[in-house]
């Protein structure tokens, strides 16, 4: 400790870079408001030094560290000494309970967040994360370049969600409530934004680059159910003769989704020796279903037929619907050609968008549902992880509901 000897106002020293026979830190002073005591703090940066491979590019990423530090100490931020462990980029002076995490700059801390995610999700769920981090760290080099994760606040997290709203949709020329309105900005949007805002905090706290998450108390908005539409029997057989002169290869692909219940990106991932024509089934392995979980789709003898002569000649190792031609080849075909030719055919037959590829997924299940199956084997015949999962997927607006109701329904 040093007596104080700075003025009776000032409660810091400003933080500096310095070198000594140990290597390269950062020290300032900050005054203990029990003792009345100016108390040393030091965080020691050898081992960022040795990750940056010139003296410059050191001293400017420690010039953010000590930007951070000195706001901090402007504002009051850092009081008493605290007991927290040494983590970041080197060890902490044995004086000081500070923690250097504390002053890594957000960007940063995302980049970080962003590798280890990635790490651990499947790549379909990562592009969101990805997608998120991108967004989340272009505002914030716009807007607060130099701030760490320790600083970033309610206020700037609402910020970031006006931007969202309004910034990133319509450069703020029009108002949140007229852009939900018109369907600009969706409440799923935004309500995305804020669980992918908290997710990141929590981790920046779990990983001591935060104290609090600064999303935690905003609000969501309220969202409207999905709209699921079914396909009828007669516009499916519209689609299929379209496409016996189109593209006969993706009537194939429809059927797998109307029958074995599978969503186009698992179309994708299916290789030839995962059809399993003795037992009737595609085997999916839990890292190619949406839910991580494992299951048998079912395929009757109509699709098996076709898919027999699909990969006539095929590697078992090849995919079933390869990249370009969707004949099976070593790479797979991407789900979003499949929307393309999709959104092609609805243009041609002039049918809703509300008739989706993945319609006929919803589809198939309803009309399964409805012929009578039992409610425990549509659940594990779809995958789904409850009975409440596969209600929801086939609770669609029926139009021929009322006049079945009327039918059977008793007299007043």
């Amino acid at each position: 400790m040093l007596q104080q000897n700075f003025g009776a106002l000032r409660k810091y020293v400003p933080a500096e870079l310095k070198h000594n026979s140990k290597g390269w830190y950062i020290e300032y002073y900050r005054l203990n408001p029990i003792l009345n005591e100016y108390e040393r703090i030091r965080l020691m940066m050898n081992r960022e030094r040795k990750r940056c491979k010139t003296l410059t590019e050191f001293k400017l990423q420690t010039s953010a560290i000590i930007l951070q530090i000195n706001n901090q100490l402007a504002a009051g931020f850092i009081n008493v000494q605290q007991t927290l462990p040494s983590y970041g980029f080197g060890a902490q002076d044995t004086t000081s309970g500070d923690n250097v995490r504390f002053y890594t700059p957000l960007e940063q801390v995302i980049d970080l967040y962003e590798t280890d995610r990635s790490k651990e999700l499947k790549e379909t769920t990562m592009r969101s994360y990805s997608c998120f981090c991108k967004q989340f760290k272009q505002w914030i080099h716009a807007h607060y370049p130099t701030m760490s994760a320790s600083t970033f606040s309610q206020v700037q997290a609402s910020q970031y969600m006006e931007f969202v709203l309004e910034g990133n949709n319509s450069k703020g020329k029009k108002s949140v409530r007229k852009m939900i309105n018109e369907d600009r900005v969706s409440a799923r949007t935004y309500n995305n934004n804020i669980k992918l805002a908290r997710a990141l905090f929590s981790w920046a706290i779990e990983k001591s680059y935060a104290r609090i998450n600064p999303f935690e108390k905003l609000k969501t908005k309220k969202e409207q159910g999905k709209d699921r539409t079914i396909i009828p029997k007669e516009v499916r057989d519209r689609i299929v003769a379209y496409f016996r002169v189109k593209n006969p290869v993706f009537i194939i692909i429809m059927q797998l989704v109307y029958k074995s219940f599978l969503r186009p990106v698992e179309i994708t991932r299916v290789k030839v020796n995962q059809l399993n024509f003795a037992e009737h089934c595609i085997e999916m392995h839990c890292t190619q279903t949406k839910n991580g979980k494992a299951h048998n789709s079912r395929m009757d003898k109509d699709l098996e037929a076709l898919l027999r002569e699909h990969i006539k000649g095929a590697d078992p190792d090849d995919y079933v619907f390869g990249a370009g031609t969707w004949l099976p080849g070593k790479t797979p075909s991407a789900s979003h050609s499949y929307t393309i030719i999709w959104d092609r055919m609805r243009d041609a037959l002039k049918l809703p968008k509300e008739y989706q590829l993945y319609s006929l997924r919803d589809s198939g299940i309803n009309n399964l549902l409805r012929a009578g199956a039992k409610d425990l084997d549509v659940v594990q015949i779809v995958g789904h992880s409850d009975l409440a999962m596969t209600f929801r997927y086939a609770n669609h607006v029926d139009k021929d509901l009322i006049n079945r109701i009327n039918k059977i329904a008793p007299e007043f």
